[in-house]
């Protein structure tokens, strides 16, 4: 588990606040990453993202990528954190309150949706360790927009 990434961060802005965490806009080298930030008393949530997200084959174009974990003390308590890939365009929740989509779009869209729930629900094989797994909170807030 990498340790030392949570101080190579600046966090920006927040996104988005949700029952396990708030995900903030962060700067890491020059890059922009999504940083998930649960409280310890979530650290079960956090331990089971961790798992999902470094199981065999999951790593999938479709699939929000994952970057790495840490940990985090915030004076008198630990923060856990989650790096995974930031998407500029946002999901397809704000794109759909900013835009009109057109036909080529929803259509790009939902082939993306499908092609990312198809590798998650799938086992690949029985020689390797990739399981089928459900997502169990699909919204378009949790769809990341890619044009």
């Amino acid at each position: 588990m990498q340790r030392t990434l949570a101080r190579q961060i600046t966090l920006e802005k927040v996104i988005d606040a949700g029952r396990y965490g708030s995900v903030h806009l962060g700067k890491w080298r020059e890059d922009h990453v999504a940083v998930k930030i649960f409280s310890a008393n979530d650290e079960r949530s956090w331990l089971r993202e961790i798992d999902i997200y470094q199981t065999v084959c999951l790593r999938y174009e479709n699939i929000l990528g994952y970057i790495a974990v840490d940990n985090k003390d915030a004076s008198t308590y630990t923060q856990l954190w989650l790096f995974n890939g930031y998407h500029e365009n946002g999901s397809v929740y704000d794109y759909l309150m900013t835009h009109t989509i057109t036909i080529p779009i929803l259509i790009k869209m939902m082939l993306s949706i499908a092609s990312g729930l198809c590798h998650l629900h799938m086992p690949i094989d029985s020689t390797n360790d990739k399981v089928a797994l459900v997502h169990r909170d699909l919204k378009t807030k949790k769809i990341y927009h890619v044009v």
